[in-house]
């Protein structure tokens, strides 16, 4: 399989196990808008070239001993994008916790109004 090929059928893979909530993706340690899943055999590491959570995006795939093997910066008008684009989304919310962050505010405004927190 020509490595394309190979790159579409890892992005596609990821996908749909992550939508299934089979793969995890956990919040890089050094940044706040790159995003992990990482395997015996190595990782593939998610993030926002611009460090600003949205597009461009690069995928890059690192091997067991943490080297980069490849990096691949995702364009709009490329093949990958719209799924890229699609699994940083989940990534994101994913490592973040946002659900739960919402689920919590929502339990919290059903019990009634209360004073704002000092982070409001």
């Amino acid at each position: 399989m020509p490595e394309d090929e190979r790159l579409a059928h890892l992005v596609d893979r990821l996908y749909g196990l992550t939508r299934a909530g089979h793969v995890r993706w956990e919040l890089a340690e050094d940044r706040d808008d790159a995003f992990t899943y990482g395997t015996r055999s190595g990782a593939v590491v998610l993030f926002s070239r611009d460090r600003d959570g949205r597009d461009p995006y690069v995928l890059t795939i690192r091997d067991a001993r943490d080297r980069l093997v490849e990096r691949v910066d995702i364009a709009r008008a490329a093949g990958l994008y719209e799924r890229v684009a699609d699994l940083y989304a989940i990534a994101r919310r994913q490592a973040l916790g946002t659900h739960a962050v919402i689920d919590g505010l929502l339990r919290d405004l059903s019990a009634g109004p209360s004073a704002p927190s000092a982070s409001a």
